[in-house]
C-alpha cells in the first residue's frame, strides 16, 4: 500500500511537469509591445537623419545644416517617411507640410541639433511618444573605414569610404533636458 502511494505521488509530479511544459508551449513568448516596436523603427529613421546630417557637414566644409529641411530627400514619398515617426499619423499638421520647405522644420518629428558641442547630431521632437521618452543620436566623431567593392561591365571598382560612428539612446524627457545644460 505504501509503495502505491509513493508511485502515485511520482505520477502526479511527472504529470504536473508535463502539463506545465504543454501550457508553456501553447502561449507565445514575450515580445516587445507595439509602441516599443514602433520606437525601434523610429530609431532606424533617426539614424538615417543623422547620416544625412553628417553627409551634409562633409559636403559643406563642416557647417551644420540650419534645419532638417536642408537634408530632406527630394522624393515626396520618401520625405514623408523620413520626417515623421512611425507612431501615428498626426492629423493636426497642415496638408502638404512635408513638401513645403518653410514648414518642414516646424512639423517634422526629427530635429537637427544646431549646437555641436554636446555631440548630439539629431533627436526626436519631445512629445512624440506617450511614454515621454526622446531618442537622441550622438556621434563621438570616430571615423569607421569601410571598403566597398562594386563590379561593373568595365571592371571592378574599389572604394574606401569613411563614416562616423553613431550611437542612439532613448531618454526620459527630464534627462533629455539635462543633456543641453552645461
Amino acid at each position: 500500500m505504501y509503495m502505491w502511494r509513493r508511485k502515485k505521488k511520482v505520477y502526479f509530479f511527472v504529470a504536473g511537469i508535463l502539463v506545465l511544459v504543454l501550457v508553456s508551449c501553447l502561449f507565445p513568448s514575450l515580445k516587445p509591445s507595439r509602441m516599443r516596436i514602433l520606437q525601434m523603427q523610429s530609431v532606424v529613421q533617426l539614424r538615417v537623419v543623422a547620416e544625412r546630417v553628417l553627409a551634409y557637414r562633409n559636403s559643406h566644409g563642416g557647417e551644420n545644416p540650419s534645419g532638417i529641411s536642408k537634408v530632406t530627400p527630394s522624393n515626396v514619398a520618401d520625405s514623408f517617411a523620413f520626417l515623421q515617426a512611425p507612431n501615428r499619423f498626426q492629423f493636426w499638421k497642415p496638408l502638404g507640410w512635408e513638401t513645403n520647405q518653410a514648414l518642414i522644420d516646424t512639423y517634422s518629428d526629427y530635429v537637427v541639433c544646431s549646437d555641436t558641442s554636446h555631440g548630439i547630431v539629431a533627436f526626436e521632437r519631445p512629445g512624440v511618444w506617450q511614454d515621454g521618452t526622446v531618442a537622441v543620436c550622438f556621434t563621438n566623431l570616430v571615423k569607421i573605414t569601410a571598403l566597398t567593392i562594386t563590379e561593373s561591365a568595365t571592371g571592378t571598382i574599389e572604394r574606401i569610404s569613411e563614416q562616423k560612428e553613431l550611437k542612439i539612446e532613448r531618454y526620459p524627457f527630464e534627462k533629455f533636458k539635462e543633456l543641453f545644460k552645461e
